[in-house]
């Protein structure tokens, strides 16, 4: 279990500073522990009142996606920065895309079994939300580009005003382009092992953070 901790006010336009004391998460790929080199990554993470406060900072020297409108499929499209969220013990989980010009995806799953289906290509729009409640703001900088994001309880039907004392499962990954003509690369911060086909969505393998 990780300690999650509160944060009282963040600059949107610079939020580094806020989450100096946060939870630190690094991306890897811990199902490839001798494979090719990856762009490092490190998420940090807080929270206010009844949302999750995230911080991505991702090396990339060729920031690249063609996604120009929301709810496109991001992953396929370039560069994506990725946040899974639920509530423990809740089998409904959000599936949240970012890619480097600021193009959203958000996705709520009723539960994992879907994913697994051959079905899911064509079940897919189903699952596509708006969210306006929760957002993403791309920050770029020399050598790479940043994410601060909030996600409000609310998408999950959550009226409490506060997360204090909540357990939540998250992960958050990546997918790294130089090109579509060329596989991405893939790290997460979650230990997915060696010996499973890898699927972002196994859940069991997520983090699970408290809020204090």
């Amino acid at each position: 279990m990780l300690t999650c901790p509160h944060i009282d006010s963040i600059d949107v336009a610079s939020p580094a500073t806020a989450f100096a004391h946060a939870l630190t998460l690094h991306l890897g790929r811990s199902w490839e522990p001798s494979s090719l080199p990856f762009s490092p990554g490190v998420m940090r993470m807080g929270w206010r009142g009844n949302r999750i406060l995230y911080y991505a900072e991702l090396t990339d020297t060729h920031l690249f996606t063609t996604a120009r409108q929301r709810n496109e499929r991001l992953w396929q499209m370039g560069d994506t920065f990725e946040f899974f969220a639920g509530i423990s013990g809740d089998s409904r989980y959000i599936e949240y895309h970012c890619a480097p010009n600021g193009v959203l995806m958000q996705l709520l799953f009723p539960h994992r079994v879907l994913i697994e289906s051959h079905e899911i290509a064509e079940k897919l729009p189903s699952y596509y939300i708006v969210d306006d409640e929760s957002t993403a703001h791309v920050l770029p900088f020399a050598g790479g580009w940043a994410v601060y994001g909030e996600l409000c309880a609310k998408v999950f039907g959550v009226t409490a005003e506060s997360l204090h004392g909540q357990e939540w499962d998250v992960c958050f990954s990546r997918y790294d382009y130089e090109s579509l003509d060329e596989a991405p690369v893939l790290t997460s911060t979650s230990q997915f092992p060696p010996d499973l086909k890898l699927s972002f969505h196994n859940r069991q393998y997520w983090s699970r953070v408290k809020f204090e």
